[in-house]
């Protein structure tokens, strides 16, 4: 459906749910990037439980430092890789190709310029955890629908 509102076609309410047979897929593609960004970022896991050592009113300085040169770092190689896979969905479902073509054609399409594409994941990312801390996590559901437009326009 949404690549005929692409293509301008006419869409009918009953149409929505024939993009569920999609769904396997489109699973087995988020699978394999979460697996990539989960093993990637697992230093930053394993990192993370030193911020208890520091809990306390008069170290939020120091908190907010460690934060900054210690753990976020660790998380740059994961946020790589989203940016080199992140194209894989919409590459399977706009251009029908099979999965592992729709992942090596997102590789191919990013590595050119993997620099912008790595500042533009940064910035989403910022933007996405930045507002969805905002009344209760709320945001976040509206959110994830305009971070997936911004992924489509760019």
């Amino acid at each position: 459906m949404a690549r005929d509102i692409d293509q301008d076609k006419d869409i009918s309410f009953s149409r929505f749910f024939v993009g569920y047979s999609h769904a396997p897929a489109l699973l087995v593609i988020g699978g394999i990037i979460i697996l990539g960004c989960g093993i990637l970022g697992l230093p930053f896991f394993l990192f993370e439980p030193g911020i208890h050592l520091m809990q306390g009113a008069s170290t939020r300085f120091l908190v907010a430092l460690y934060l900054t040169l210690g753990a976020y770092p660790l998380l740059l190689p994961a946020v790589l890789f989203y940016s080199f896979f992140r194209w894989a969905p919409m590459l399977y479902l706009f251009s029908s190709m099979n999965i592992p073509d729709a992942l090596s054609m997102s590789w191919k399409l990013v590595r050119p310029r993997w620099g912008l594409h790595f500042l533009f994941t940064i910035v989403l990312a910022i933007i996405g955890a930045h507002f969805s801390m905002y009344l209760f996590y709320v945001l976040s559901l509206f959110l994830v629908g305009g971070t997936a437009c911004i992924d489509y326009a760019s």
